[in-house]
């Protein structure tokens, strides 16, 4: 007796068997570009209500909305043995009592490498230091 099961398992097999083709792929795609830019955007709306006939309800706000976006952009230049790098992060909230912005540069610099053991950084970069494995209160020193 033949079961309806294995009858559809062997059709989704088949076509694999049959038209299955050798991998490869290019490897020159995988060279590093001269220019990559990247970062992530995001946006958050939250709100809360509370209950007005409780009786701790007259020692709370009376209700709460806040709005937050936030916005980072990251870009690489690099030609022979120079690279320009930069962080950018900026940050929109607002709520209740008002609207506040604020656009900071977490890292700007210009790096030159010499040779193997001589390089040059010139701008505002973040080292991090030690270990750190979850948080190291040094690398932000």
């Amino acid at each position: 007796m033949f079961r309806p099961g294995l009858h559809w398992l062997l059709l989704l097999l088949i076509p694999g068997v049959v038209w299955g083709q050798e991998y490869s792929f290019d490897l020159e795609s995988f060279e590093k570009k001269p220019f990559q830019i990247g970062g992530y955007a995001e946006f958050k709306h939250t709100s809360q209500s509370l209950n007005d006939s409780s009786l701790l309800a007259p020692l709370a706000v009376a209700s709460e909305r806040f709005r937050l976006g936030t916005l980072e952009l990251n870009a690489d230049y690099s030609w022979e043995k120079t690279r320009l790098s930069g962080v950018l992060h900026s940050q929109w909230f607002d709520d209740d009592f008002g609207e506040q912005h604020s656009t900071d540069l977490y890292q700007g610099y210009l790096n030159h490498q010499f040779n193997d053991r001589l390089s040059i950084d010139i701008g505002k970069r973040t080292l991090r230091w030690g270990k750190g494995y979850a948080w190291n209160p040094v690398a932000f020193v």
